[in-house]
Order: structure tokens, then C-alpha cells, then sequence
């Protein structure tokens, strides 16, 4: 389950049951060229913790075959519930499935992780092979994040390396500035005509996309259509965050 740090991580938190979420996005990275891998790390299933690692000894990791690994997957077993599942993809290598931090009685994020690669490199110093790579890996990070968007109907939701995605009082309490990767829903957004207006101004040296559900950001240039990227990306971020605190 080990993955070469930096972490790339597309996120969404849902008041779905996790469980539901956690098969949809296991569904969905399943539909983009990623090959289920006989590998699992299972827990209790009414265990709550707020980190995997609070699990200790709970936590196990199997190779149970594919079909138990799908069964699991699907919340079919009795008494455990799959935490984190492995991905392989030909190209950008492995992919997992996992759960997110989460604080006290709030759902968990449901994450898409992977190694990120060049992206987690300055991109000052990115050759031209390196930035090809950085768009290859940024449009099908987009992709993923967009299929989430539409099969999982997220509240929000991320793409970020090494930043977790916060539940909602965690970025209610400002802990640490948002990626410019980001998706807000329409449910958060609806009565709130000044907050759409400013977002949209925010990235318009980026990405502003309308889904039927929601926006769709971007202020970095491997993840939108348009490769740009704001100006100050760190700002935009912050003014994201600010934003956004009281929509959730």
C-alpha cells in the first residue's frame, strides 16, 4: 500500500453513508483504466476512528482474492469494511481508494491517492518532458475528480498534493488554506449569489467550470483545459478558504 511521497490526492466529502461513497469511487476509478489488485486493508466495521492509524491493531491488511476484495468493496461482509483498496494503473502506476481524517462525529473524506510525481515538484524546474508528464497526469486527475463530482454528488470536494481535504469544521476553524483545485456544489452555493460572483473573479486567470451540480475551480494549469494558473496561486488559495467557510 506504500506510496512514493509526495502524495497527489483528489477528495470529495459526501453526508452519504461512507460506505455508499467509498463503492462509488472504487466504481469510478475502476471505469478509468485502473485494474482492481488483490489487496485491501480492512477494520471493524462499526469501529469509528478519526485517523486509519487510530486503528492500531484493527487494521489489517489482506489478499482475500479479487472477489472478496469486490464483496468488501460493496460493504457485503458482516463485519468488516474495506479502509483502503489498491488500483493499478499501466501508466501512472498505483492508484488507492482510502479513507481521510476526519474530527469527532463528521463523515470521512473519501480520497484518490497517488504518487504525485513531477507535480510535486517546483515547476520551475520542470524540463519539457516533465511537463508533459504534469499535463498527462493533470488531465487524468481532472478526469477522476470530475467523475466523482457527478456519480458520488459531493458537497466539495479537492485535488491537492499533500493536503488533506478538510471535513467541515475543519475548515470552518481556517486550519490550513484550501488547494486551488476545488469543487463546490450547488447546494452550498444556493442563496448565495455574491459568493458565486467573487469565486468567479477569483479564478479568472484560472478555471471556472459550471456542472450541473456545482463549480468546478482550477487555478493551476495541469489540471484545467485552459492551462493557466493564477497569478498567486498561495493567495487564491486563502481567499478560496475564506470564501468558503461559511457556505459549509
Amino acid at each position: 500500500m506504500y506510496l512514493e511521497p509526495p502524495h497527489l490526492l483528489t477528495a470529495i466529502y459526501s453526508h452519504e453513508p461512507e460506505m455508499t461513497t467509498f463503492q462509488r469511487v472504487c466504481e469510478v476509478v475502476a471505469g478509468l483504466e485502473c485494474s482492481l489488485q488483490d489487496l485491501v486493508e480492512v477494520a471493524p466495521r462499526c469501529q469509528q476512528f478519526e485517523l486509519l492509524s487510530d486503528l492500531g491493531g484493527a487494521r489489517k491488511l489482506r489478499s482475500p482474492g479479487l472477489r472478496n476484495v469486490r464483496e468488501l468493496i460493496a460493504g457485503r461482509h458482516v463485519g468488516l469494511r474495506a479502509v483502503r483498496v489498491a488500483y493499478s494503473h499501466r501508466d501512472l502506476g498505483k492508484v488507492l481508494v482510502e479513507y481521510q481524517w476526519k474530527k469527532g462525529a463528521e463523515r470521512h473524506p473519501i480520497s484518490v491517492s497517488m504518487a504525485a510525481d513531477v507535480l510535486g515538484i517546483p515547476e520551475i524546474l520542470w524540463s519539457d518532458r516533465d511537463r508533459d508528464s504534469a499535463l498527462a497526469i493533470g488531465t487524468w486527475t481532472r478526469e477522476i475528480f470530475q467523475r466523482m463530482i457527478s456519480e458520488c454528488e459531493p458537497h466539495y470536494g479537492m485535488i491537492a498534493v499533500e493536503k488533506t481535504l478538510p471535513t467541515p469544521s475543519g475548515l470552518k476553524a481556517f486550519d490550513a488554506p484550501l488547494s486551488t483545485e476545488f469543487f463546490v456544489s450547488e447546494s452550498l452555493l444556493r442563496g448565495r449569489p455574491s459568493t458565486v460572483s467573487r469565486l468567479e473573479k477569483l479564478f479568472a486567470d484560472g478555471d471556472v467550470k459550471h456542472l450541473p451540480n456545482g463549480l468546478l475551480l482550477s487555478g493551476w494549469a495541469p489540471f484545467n483545459p485552459r492551462r493557466r494558473s493564477l497569478g498567486d496561486p498561495d493567495e487564491g488559495a486563502r481567499r478560496l478558504t475564506s470564501l468558503l467557510r461559511d457556505a459549509v
